[in-house]
């Protein structure tokens, strides 16, 4: 059980981390946070996120919560073990990970992806102008992320928000610079 849990996280959140360095893409800090109330309107969904990192996967359920004060992120084993929880107030981040979750774990780079995926563009512009990345949908249902004038991230929204949801279904993000895909699917409101 230690082992599937260890597994699980690594492979998930390795390439959130520090995968290896692909040398024709520099890596760089993640972007800025975004303060939790950019996202418009206070929301809890459920999630079923598929990483993919190498010849790597995992599959974690995930409960994404902002009530515009506090973003929080709670992610599960598909046995239901905590591999992480995430807080974030818009000053503080803060992260619990379970016993056997790798260190690695770069909290600040999965509110990062989450936001890229999901918050409204204009504020993901607001929030990055200064920070040497320009977020872009060149059309839609893609969004694609620069940095330096190179593509480091791509987000493509599959399916629409679910009746009475606000955030896509179905997406999946790429991240170019640390060779990781999320294949996430919003299930519906968390109960």
């Amino acid at each position: 059980m230690r082992r599937l849990l260890a597994c699980a996280a690594a492979l998930l959140l390795g390439g959130c981390a520090n995968g290896p360095v692909r040398s024709e893409t520099p890596r760089a800090a993640a972007p800025p946070l975004l303060a939790p109330a950019s996202v418009g309107d206070a929301l809890q969904v459920q999630q079923l996120l598929h990483a993919a990192y190498g010849s790597d996967e995992t599959t974690l359920q995930c409960v994404v919560s902002d009530d515009l004060a506090t973003l929080s992120v709670v992610c599960l084993t598909a046995l239901g073990q905590r591999v992480f929880t995430l807080d974030w107030d818009g000053r503080q981040l803060k992260a619990q990970r379970a016993p056997l979750a790798p260190e690695r774990i770069d909290p600040q780079r999965i509110v990062a992806d989450l936001q890229l995926a999901f918050w409204p563009l204009a504020a993901l512009q607001d929030g990055w102008r200064s920070s040497g990345y320009a977020v872009s949908e060149p059309r839609p249902g893609l969004r694609r992320v620069l940095r330096d004038g190179r593509i480091v991230a791509e987000v493509h929204r599959g399916q629409p928000p679910l009746a009475g949801g606000v955030w896509p279904a179905r997406l999946w993000l790429v991240n170019l610079a640390y060779g990781y895909t999320l294949d996430i699917e919003t299930q519906d409101a968390a109960e």
